[in-house]
């Protein structure tokens, strides 16, 4: 959980800049591509023998390299995400800061996963119940998942609603197998 936090409190502090700045999808545009940086990179990144600064150089440089101009403001956060060692959590921010950007347009990021495309009167009967239990606009994140067999699995605010065969199966199982 600690993770989280740090990651959290980076991601709200760089939103929080991107919105003074009126740049929140640049700013997401370019964490990400920080991040995925990290990824390709992440021996180097994570070398203890080499300098917060030689690391943020590096960083700098990509951005440099493919044409790409930084603000000072962006510039800073890095600097300060280097400086403090906090460069392995680069991914975890993006996903921080993609959901506190949604949060702060007054609606609520939702996984929705289910093993095949759902049509648009399902993801409305799905944006009701969630406008039900949360009282806010839904903003869904699809993901595909065949093992499911049918049904779908809501997670939002903490919460997680299992409603797939999968899930109901595994659960029939837990009953049968704790009570053997």
């Amino acid at each position: 959980m600690r993770y989280s936090a740090v990651a959290g409190r980076y991601a709200r502090a760089l939103l929080n800049v991107a919105i003074e700045n009126g740049k929140e999808e640049e700013y997401k545009r370019l964490l990400k591509a920080a991040a995925l940086v990290y990824r390709k990179l992440q021996a180097f990144f994570d070398d203890p023998t080499l300098t917060s600064q030689k690391k943020f150089g590096k960083m700098i440089g990509f951005f440099e390299e493919s044409g790409i101009n930084l603000d000072e403001s962006f510039k800073n956060f890095l600097s300060i995400v280097f400086e403090r060692k906090r460069q392995k959590y680069l991914p975890l921010m993006v996903s921080f800061y993609e959901d506190l950007e949604i949060e702060a347009h007054g609606k609520i990021p939702v996984d929705v996963i289910t093993p095949y495309e759902l049509s648009s009167e399902e993801l409305q009967q799905l944006a009701r119940f969630v406008k039900k239990h949360a009282l806010r606009e839904p903003v869904f994140r699809k993901k595909i998942d065949e093992s499911l067999i049918a049904g779908v699995k809501l997670e939002f605010q903490g919460m997680s609603y299992d409603v797939s065969i999968k899930g109901r199966l595994l659960r029939i199982a837990r009953d049968v197998f704790g009570k053997g």
